[in-house]
């Protein structure tokens, strides 16, 4: 197993050392817990990103257009939407945690 000195600002210190207390688990799984469900959301967001870059959209209207011929008419839930402005990402400044 690796080891990595980690430097936090103390108010997140702190705030780890209480919702560790509260979780009734140390600080070291609660960090490890932490790290993994990060790494998996980013890899998630990596293999949606993929195969949204290998759709082939002129097919998939295809395909629905086929459906609604066959008297299936789309839900109001499942239009096609309009494509959305990229989201933008929240910073530690957005979310308050700023260094001490």
């Amino acid at each position: 197993m690796s080891q990595y000195a980690l430097r936090l600002p103390n108010s997140l210190m702190e705030h780890v050392k209480k919702l560790s207390r509260q979780d009734r688990v140390s600080m070291n799984q609660f960090m490890l817990s932490a790290i993994a469900e990060k790494a998996s959301a980013v890899a998630t967001e990596e293999y949606f990103k993929s195969r949204a870059a290998r759709a082939d959209m002129a097919r998939a209207r295809a395909v629905l257009q086929k459906i609604q011929r066959l008297g299936n008419p789309p839900l109001p839930q499942d239009e096609m939407p309009t494509p959305a402005p990229a989201a933008r990402r929240r910073t530690r400044r957005s979310v308050g945690m700023g260094s001490e």
